[in-house]
């Protein structure tokens, strides 16, 4: 093994014996396990439909935002920053059936480690599955946090709910010029936009929200408006603050890029995942 293992290694020993022991000794334990996962009850496409209809918001957690809650950073795209961990954990552990959200993480916490472990994505899901089993609510469903990423999700069970609804996409400037550039895609909404940074959104976290702020006082209420996020790991703080005012947040990431457009995210997705 390369060194560059070893100090790995050792850095996430060192940074988690002292951050979250009880996450570096369940995961320890757990490593060893090959069967170790969990039977995560999850909403099917037509059931998230429906509770966005209804009103709820929807922010997804991934492995990235299990590794910030770590202690590490997203290479250049997001510092660790101790406030947004906590609100993590708030997330989290105040998630229920009826928290104004709905909380979407990957199915591969239904995947074995030894399937993780062929597939060599243990390293990458492991943590999610430890973060399961020591603070997720055991009683309550989930949305499908990889989703957004599939074929066709966004037009059958997502677009349905923008209709007739003033929408307002936050996100980074490339992902912005794109949708303005899709003419069906602006006849299709009345669409406003707020440019985010390219990397550490949450530095500028404050003016985001006042710039919505704004934004959602001068639209008119006949329809009411709904916000699309997708402006990395500060797009669940902002969903998780907006969504207990009352305001519909999607928070739906890297899939932002792939609407109404030819472009597809080739992810590795559990089988039987699609929906």
């Amino acid at each position: 093994m390369s060194k560059n293992f070893f100090k790995r290694v050792f850095r996430f020993i060192k940074v988690n014996a002292i951050q979250n022991p009880r996450f570096l000794l369940i995961y320890a334990i757990t490593y060893f396990l090959p069967g170790f996962s969990f039977n995560v009850c999850f909403y099917d496409g037509e059931e998230v439909k429906k509770l966005i209809e209804q009103g709820k918001s929807i922010i997804r957690f991934g492995d990235g935002e299990i590794y910030l809650m770590n202690g590490g950073s997203l290479g250049d795209h997001t510092r660790y920053d101790p406030r947004m961990r906590k609100i993590f954990f708030d997330i989290i552990k105040k998630y229920r059936s009826d928290s104004p959200y709905v909380l979407g993480i990957a199915e591969f916490t239904r995947k074995t480690n030894r399937y993780l472990r062929e597939k060599k994505m243990l390293h990458v899901w492991l943590p999610m599955k430890v973060y399961y089993f020591l603070y997720f609510s055991k009683n309550t469903r989930y949305a499908d946090a990889h989703a957004f990423y599939y074929n066709d999700y966004f037009p059958r069970f997502i677009a349905p709910a923008l209709e007739n609804r003033y929408v307002i996409f936050i996100s980074r400037k490339k992902n912005i010029e794109t949708l303005k550039a899709n003419k069906e895609f602006i006849s299709r909404h009345g669409s406003y936009f707020i440019e985010t940074p390219d990397h550490d959104a949450y530095d500028m976290y404050d003016q985001i929200v006042e710039k919505a702020d704004h934004m959602l006082k001068t639209l008119p209420q006949d329809k009411k408006p709904i916000i699309v996020a997708a402006f990395g790991p500060a797009s669940k703080v902002f969903a998780y603050d907006f969504s207990r005012k009352g305001i519909q947040i999607l928070d739906i990431g890297t899939g932002i890029e792939i609407l109404y457009s030819d472009k597809k995210i080739n992810v590795i997705l559990p089988e039987n995942s699609k929906k």
